[in-house]
């Protein structure tokens, strides 16, 4: 853990210099002091590791394939399709095929490509932690598509690595044999633990170090992909109108912050943001109820009696996810979507965009959030909303990534005695990270116990 902060603040020195650094922030950035604002330093420097990285993975591409859209309930995975789509725009690269699980056909591929020169495509893996035994189907559609096509550069966005190396199973020996046989693969893990694994399983391949791609959603407040939650206030809050109960228009509730000075909303100098909501709950309990969960954090026990008397929602990402419904042919092209013709790529980064919103206004709805998914440990981050990350499970999703990229984000455990008696707050930190729910409790009192007192620790909080 130690070796890991020290790196992280030599890359963090080391990215400051970077020639694009201005131009790559946009209407996002704003200078910062980095004594201050740590947390905002760290997800400045991931976006800038992003596009470093992959302007040289696809230096000389012009238009790309992406494969394995995911058109499923999981939020945190719509998050990292549109940070992967934001920077593919701010990379300049013409999107000319999307296909999902079981919709990646070589030859509709290849006719979106027509008339391209191969070595101006690739393809490229959508990303996520799906990369190992757990989702076996990502996998083996990375493999067909990887064998099915030696002729074009084959990319990964940025994965977990969650084989075991010490025991391969026969999905990781043939993914090493498919993957050592292309001329032109490189593979990407979004944490250092999971870079030292690819490294051993893949030795003839180029692998990389980037942070999750969701990292990079909200680079520039003026993107048509950025969520309209994070955009600057009194821009355009419309997104395509799709199915389902949610409306077209997403209007922001009444916000205590509305007559306030930026300075009062924004201590740190964050950007300011089209969504200050009133939170409906002290505490917003997200956690996960899928097979990656293990941890038991949907028993009610474990939050309402120790936190009463205050308010408690405990959930997970479901929404009206399943009320969007894709359209027969979405691959490529021109289609039909909601009654509109709409160009394909556009279809589906609105229903990211969507679903990605609905996520934020969840998360904006509790004045502290506790879980124990990644993504909402990034988007909390992202939206500088104070929470507490709980792992104890054996994947180790966020410990691995928080150690990697966002440890200047961390608030330690040992300081929330401070906090409960009022202890001013000096930088932007705003994630506790614990390893049971006792200690989650404890941080969570400490922080709610502050902000009664006067110390805000979310933007959002009243």
């Amino acid at each position: 853990m130690i070796a890991a902060a020290c790196a992280i603040v030599v890359f963090f020195t080391y990215l400051s210099t970077t020639d694009h650094a201005d131009r790559l922030r946009g209407t996002f950035y704003k200078t910062s002091t980095a004594a201050r604002r740590p947390c905002f330093g760290a997800i400045e420097a991931g976006r800038d590791r992003l596009y470093e990285v992959y302007s040289e993975s696809l230096a000389g591409v012009t238009h790309v394939a992406v494969c394995d859209w995911p058109f499923h309930h999981n939020s945190g995975d719509s998050a990292i399709w549109l940070g992967e789509m934001a920077l593919l725009e701010s990379l300049g690269k013409k999107i000319a095929y999307i296909c999902g699980i079981d919709d990646c056909v070589k030859e509709d591929m290849d006719k979106a490509l027509e008339g391209v020169p191969n070595v101006q495509t690739a393809i490229v893996m959508h990303g996520g932690g799906n990369f190992g035994d757990l989702w076996t189907t990502h996998q083996r559609l990375r493999n067909r598509l990887v064998e099915e096509m030696p002729d074009r550069k084959i990319r990964h966005f940025p994965q977990t690595f969650e084989f075991e190396l010490a025991k391969p199973s026969e999905l990781l020996k043939t993914t090493m044999k498919v993957y050592a046989k292309h001329p032109d693969i490189e593979v990407v893990a979004r944490d250092t633990e999971s870079h030292a694994a690819m490294t051993e399983a893949f030795p003839t391949l180029p692998v990389r170090l980037t942070p999750d791609a969701a990292f990079y959603i909200g680079y520039n407040q003026g993107s048509p992909l950025t969520p309209p939650i994070m955009r600057a206030p009194g821009s355009d809050m419309s997104i395509l109108g799709l199915t389902g109960k949610h409306t077209a228009t997403f209007d922001s509730a009444p916000s205590p912050y509305d007559d306030a000075s930026a300075a009062v909303r924004s201590p740190f100098g964050w950007p300011l943001v089209s969504f200050e909501a009133q939170p409906e709950h002290d505490v917003l309990v997200l956690a996960r109820y899928d097979k990656e969960g293990g941890q038991d954090r949907q028993d009610a026990s474990h939050w309402i009696p120790p936190l009463d008397p205050r308010t408690v929602r405990i959930t997970d990402w479901q929404d009206s996810w399943r009320g969007i419904k894709s359209p027969p042919k979405a691959n490529y092209g021109m289609i039909e979507a909601d009654g509109k013709q709409v160009s394909f790529e556009v279809f589906w980064n609105q229903a990211a965009l969507l679903r990605v919103q609905w996520a934020m206004a969840k998360l904006s709805s509790g004045r502290f959030v506790i879980s124990d998914r990644l993504h909402t440990e990034i988007l909390t981050t992202l939206l500088g909303q104070g929470h507490i990350a709980v792992e104890d499970g054996h994947l180790r999703k966020m410990e691995k990534v928080i150690d990697t990229w966002l440890a200047p984000c961390l608030v330690p455990y040992s300081s929330i005695d401070a906090i409960a008696a009022g202890a001013p707050r000096d930088t932007d930190a705003n994630t506790i990270f614990v390893h049971s729910n006792t200690e989650a409790v404890n941080a969570a009192k400490a922080w709610l116990k502050a902000e009664d007192g006067g110390v805000r620790w979310s933007r959002i909080s009243e």
